[in-house]
């Protein structure tokens, strides 16, 4: 395909292992600095949020930190494949992250909700 084409020294076959662990370490970070976000932006809702929270640690942790990294060490990386893959990590890998947040949110805060039916009892036996 054309963008391993474009990779300057591309490895012939993907370490999954070590793709795996980085998602792994990805998603516990979103997930443990998600809840603070939302806290300070408690006036949005929590897809708002997370979708923003998404692309900002996309452009944190992906374009800026990863991307200008790669660009410092690939020699031959170009700006189109730098726009590309960056734009990829932002746009789908971030924005879809930090949706799965928000999701877990809501459904964390919906679980611990009491409902009609418990609170409504709750009251009858306080009085």
């Amino acid at each position: 395909p054309w963008f391993h084409d474009q990779i300057p020294f591309g490895r012939e076959r993907y370490v999954i292992p070590y793709i795996a662990a980085a998602f792994a370490v990805y998603a516990l970070i979103l997930a443990h600095l998600f809840p603070a976000y939302h806290a300070y932006h408690r006036e949005r809702s929590a897809l708002g949020n997370g979708l923003r929270f998404g692309l900002l640690m996309g452009v944190v942790f992906d374009a800026l930190q990863g991307g200008i990294i790669e660009v410092a060490t690939f020699e031959g990386m170009t700006l189109r494949v730098f726009a590309l893959d960056s734009g990829y990590h932002v746009l789908v890998e971030g924005a879809l992250g930090g949706l799965v947040c928000a999701a877990v949110a809501r459904a964390s805060v919906a679980s611990s909700e009491p409902r009609a039916g418990e609170l409504a009892g709750a009251r009858a036996s306080a009085s």
